[in-house]
């Protein structure tokens, strides 16, 4: 960086360019089948652009902000490294996605991570022997074992994931919600079915749940009904309307024993109406992770992306909303070191 001061930069070539939302569209792509997102907190670092305009696609569509993006194809002058350094002093960036396919400076890239205190999440593609025959053809340049990257990613806290959704996933819930501190969630629900999936799934990814206090279960038994259940996973049941899902949040997230909430929303049921919106919104003031699961059609989906520019992670099923969980406990323990 230094024999470079002074000099102009460059980026690219064989990349689709850099945006940042209503200061600078360089991306070149009609916004009639790219849509451009809003102003959040994600920084985006990507190899491809095509995996860039996917990702910032999925953005845009899903009402999830963000704060720079630059696709760096072929890196003749400004690398990962770079614009890894830069992300990590950007006030407006609260988490680093990176999608990585080579790296010629990798004890840089490493030693830079180590220094940034906020989320970095990537995914390492050509991690298998024809994967990186693939790299090679398209970059030129070596791919590089897939086992000492994930080393690599280890030593210096980056949080590694293995496709485009978990990685946008990731990046949702780490850029909006305080980390995991421990294992133990509690999962409210209006269905019952999605919270025995999402239970099997919590556990499966290496989350509790949560024994709630007697406390807790004696003041939920006064706000729900008697064919309600009181216990974890705590099913408000179909009936429940904003009211039921507010006094039933504020006991779950005042309960000292429990670190995070998974709110399965199902929007399309009679007695839920749009104020939902507000209740759920305003969980970030109890300071615990609260993510939401909301399955469903376009209905479900106009009201996900309200949710999401409030700083709401809502997932459309209970898989993406477990493993977003278990992200911000992975990225807990990095904190811990």
């Amino acid at each position: 960086m230094e024999k470079l001061k002074n000099k102009i930069r460059i980026i690219g070539p064989n990349c689709i360019g850099t945006f940042v939302p209503n200061e600078l569209d360089m991306l070149f792509l009609d916004r009639k089948k790219l849509k451009r997102p809003s102003e959040g907190s994600i920084g985006f670092i990507t190899h491809s652009g095509a995996v860039g305009s996917a990702l910032l696609d999925m953005a845009s569509n899903e009402g999830v902000g963000i704060s720079k993006f630059a696709s760096i194809g072929n890196r003749i002058d400004v690398d990962e490294v770079d614009l890894l350094e830069y992300l990590g002093k950007d006030v407006e960036t609260r988490c680093i996605v990176l999608y990585l396919e080579s790296t010629e400076r990798g004890s840089e890239l490493i030693n830079v991570a180590k220094k940034i205190k906020k989320p970095i999440i990537a995914l390492k593609a050509g991690k298998t022997e024809k994967g990186g025959e693939a790299v090679v053809s398209h970059t030129g340049a070596l791919a590089g074992s897939g086992n000492i990257y994930s080393t690599a990613f280890r030593q210096a806290g980056i949080i590694e994931t293995n496709n485009i959704e978990d990685i946008f996933d990731c990046a949702k819930a780490l850029s909006t919600q305080p980390v995991l501190k421990g294992k133990k969630i509690a999962i409210l629900t209006n269905g019952g079915g999605l919270g025995i999936i999402t239970t099997d799934l919590a556990i499966d990814n290496g989350l509790e749940i949560a024994e709630l206090s007697k406390e807790t279960s004696k003041a939920l038994k006064k706000v729900l009904p008697s064919y309600a259940s009181p216990n974890n996973p705590v099913d408000i049941t179909g009936d429940a309307d904003t009211a039921r899902y507010e006094k039933a949040i504020e006991i779950l997230m005042k309960d000292k024993e429990i670190d995070g909430v998974i709110c399965i929303t199902l929007f399309q049921t009679p007695t839920l109406e749009d104020d939902i919106i507000e209740v759920l919104k305003d969980s970030k003031m109890y300071g615990k992770p609260f993510i939401v699961c909301a399955t469903g059609g376009e209905y479900t989906f106009e009201r996900a992306k309200k949710l999401e520019r409030f700083g709401v992670p809502v997932y459309s099923t209970p898989q993406r909303a477990v493993k977003a969980m278990r992200c911000l406990l992975d990225y807990g323990k990095v904190l811990k070191r």
